[in-house]
Parts: C-alpha cells; structure tokens; sequence
C-alpha cells in the first residue's frame, strides 16, 4: 500500500511534490471507474461523455445522471438528483476555505471546482499533517492530478469500450468504494474519529431509506456535530 500521509518527514518537501505525491492513491483509484464511465455512457451519450467528465467531474453524479438519461428523465429532475447528491460539498468547501482564506476568489473558484470526496479527504489530512506554506499550490496539484486522471480515463473509456469484456467494465466501479475505503482508514487517528465515523454510517444508512441524496448531508451535518460535542467533552474531562 502507497504511503501518502507520512508526518513531519515531508514538511521540507515542495507543496507541488506534495499534492503529486498525495494525488497517487486517488489517480489509481479514479482511472478504472471513469474508464468504467466511458464504456458506459459511449453507448448513450457518445463523445458527450467526455465533455461530461470535463465539465461535471462528479462521479457518483456522473453515474447517477447517467442512469436517469437512459431511461429518459426530464433534465429538471436530473439537475435535483445530482444536486441532492453533491449537497455535501458546501460542506466539504466551507472547511477547506479555512486553509484558503488568504486566496483571492479566483483561487478558491479553481479549487471549489476540484473539491470530490477524495480530493477532499486526503488534502485535509496534508495539511493537518504538514506545514504547508502555499496552500493554494498543493490543492490545486492535488486537484488537477485527480481531475486529469478522470478526464483520461473517461476517454480511454470512450475509444476502448467496444473491446473490453463486459465482466471487466461491470467490476471496474467497485474500485471507488476500495478508494472510499481507504481514505476512511489513513483519516481514523483516533477513538473518536471511529466513533464519527460510526455515527456517519448509521445516519446514512437509515436517511437512506427516505431519501437518496439527503442521507448524506444529514449524516455529514449529524456527524460533524457529534464530532466537535464530543471532543469538547473529552476536552473537559
């Protein structure tokens, strides 16, 4: 397994070596699902799959939206669906603004555009474990890597499609989830992260039962307000 989180050993390192260097597990983990992406959407939407990937660059959306032009949803419900699912992002961007608030808007526009869960968990876990000068510079490398290495895939996706085994395509995906996976392991340090995790999963999955989308912004908000009550209380004690 490829170490991206290492401490202090890396604190001298540039920040653009750094965000290459911590893109790796996301860059392995996006090329099989947008290659994945491409086969599947070159049946339906042809070379607008690429476009799609380029513009959106939302995974789970992509799929979801994806699933909902098959089978011929109105452009207004699909614009919801992939709302709902990409709530979480104000979220993940009002934490990561703390690490950014010296940038100009530009700046935080170019690095709002890369923000997806991965990008997301592994630059707060660089900055949290190294003394990054330039915020700014590591994020967008590590943005950009994994931005690229989805555009990539989706077109390798797009051209290959017709030659690949359909087993393979269906298995490609599942290489998200073991990325999920991942992430969710290097980022738990301590008792009470297992346990916001925990609360986070619990959350989502009951939510899920009423509503796709919702589940994990609530689970995210409920999540993270058990996280800082619980830590002042184990602060107290």
């Amino acid at each position: 397994m490829i170490s991206v989180m290492p401490g202090t050993s890396e604190t001298g390192t540039s920040e653009f070596k750094l965000g290459l260097q911590h893109s790796i597990p996301i860059v392995l983990g996006y090329l099989p699902v947008s290659i994945a992406f491409g086969v599947l959407a070159a049946n339906y939407i042809g070379e607008n799959s690429i476009m799609m990937s380029a513009f959106v660059f939302a995974g789970a959306s992509q799929f979801a939206a994806l699933q909902m032009m098959i089978v011929s949803s109105s452009a207004a419900f699909i614009v919801f669906t992939t709302f709902l699912i990409n709530l979480r992002h104000i979220l993940m961007g009002s934490y990561l603004n703390t690490y950014h608030k010296d940038s100009n808007a530009l700046k935080k526009l170019l690095i709002a555009f890369g923000i997806t869960d991965e990008t997301f968990a592994i630059s707060t876990g660089g900055f949290r474990r190294n003394k990054i000068k330039n915020p700014f510079i590591y994020q967008l490398t590590l943005n950009t890597a994994s931005y690229l290495s989805w555009v990539s895939g989706t077109i390798v996706g797009y051209f290959i499609g017709q030659i690949m085994p359909e087993q393979l395509v269906e298995v490609l995906p599942f290489t998200l989830t073991a990325l999920f996976l991942y992430l969710l392991t290097i980022s738990i340090e301590r008792k009470l992260d297992l346990a916001v995790a925990c609360v986070a999963a619990v959350i989502s999955i009951l939510v899920l039962n009423y509503s796709i989308g919702w589940n994990i912004f609530v689970a995210t908000l409920v999540a993270c307000f058990f996280g800082v009550r619980l830590e002042k209380t184990v602060k107290r004690s």
